[in-house]
């Protein structure tokens, strides 16, 4: 989130975003105005910039779970690809269940926010997990596609 570009996210709240303790008296306080205080902005007229901020707070805390178990159920799925290479990814039973299982909180996170029904939930993703390269290689039931960057754009 820091690092979208457009955000124009306010020095304080980044800082907040930057600093475990911080962060957390945001989401421990409770009612807005606590949200506010401990901003250390006026509660009754804050600023705009804040009142962002409590708005990315709660997406945040609406999606971070969900995203946290699709980054579990991946995390098995390629523990598993690791301990069996070479697996038929069409006929092995385990990784298919396991895959299946990860698609599903994949889309519970993209789901859990209407964040994500926009240009901007799509920059934020990529670039909180940004591809190690510039070309990928997809490999599936024996087909080969390579996807790379080209003239700048995807």
């Amino acid at each position: 989130m820091i690092i979208t570009p457009g955000l124009d996210l306010n020095d304080i709240f980044v800082g907040c975003l930057k600093d475990d303790a911080k962060w957390q008296q945001l989401i421990n306080a409770g009612a807005i105005t606590n949200f506010y205080a401990a901003l250390g902005v006026d509660q009754v007229s804050p600023p705009q910039w804040a009142t962002v901020a409590y708005a990315w707070k709660q997406h945040i805390i609406l999606w971070a779970p969900a995203m946290h178990s699709a980054a579990q159920a991946l995390e098995t799925v390629l523990k598993y690809l690791a301990q069996h290479p070479g697996l038929d990814p069409l006929h092995d039973g385990t990784f298919l269940e396991m895959r299946k299982i990860f698609a599903s909180q994949l889309k519970a996170a993209v789901e859990k926010t209407h964040l994500f029904d926009d240009a901007l939930g799509v920059i934020t993703i990529h670039l909180a997990a940004p591809p190690a390269n510039e070309t990928v290689v997809l490999r599936y039931a024996d087909e080969t596609k390579t996807y790379s960057r080209t003239n700048g754009g995807s």
